[in-house]
């Protein structure tokens, strides 16, 4: 086998062409990959610190729904021992106006038969003194008929 000089030419010309190819197709292909890669890179990066940044912010919002369910709850139960309270109030106003008007019905009730039992004697005392009178033969004028 010989070697003349066209073999060489030919692989001098590959090698320019190496060359060639390695500046202008493949140095531009490997920087497109590289920044590709960067890019991947920092997108992976920003979604990482996005998603930390949604479950910090998924944390605050459970512990203020938690801390609003909590304050909720204290409002209902305080609004409740005030109901509570305010119906007791009332039960108690309403079982001393019943005791006043209860006690001044007594009051009114004892006047009235006191009067009905002083009637009643005063009635007594006239009967027997005009049973007395009867007996006696003194029958006055105006209970005669």
């Amino acid at each position: 086998m010989e070697i003349d000089g066209t073999l060489i030419v030919v692989i001098i010309s590959f090698f320019v062409f190496m060359l060639l190819m390695r500046s202008v197709y493949f140095e531009p292909i490997r920087q497109i990959k590289a920044e590709r890669e960067r890019k991947k890179e920092e997108d992976r990066k920003s979604t990482e610190t996005h998603l930390a940044d949604l479950e910090k912010m998924k944390a605050e919002y459970e512990q203020g729904l938690k801390d609003a369910r909590k304050r909720s709850h204290l409002v209902l139960q305080e609004i409740r021992q005030k109901a509570k309270e305010s119906a007791f109030e009332t039960l108690t106003a309403a079982r001393q106006q019943a005791a006043k008007e209860l006690e001044a019905q007594m009051t009114e009730l004892s006047s009235w038969q006191e009067n009905a039992y002083q009637k009643l004697a005063e009635d007594r005392s006239e009967l027997a003194r005009l049973i007395v009178q009867k007996v006696a033969g003194k029958v006055p004028a105006a209970s005669k008929g």
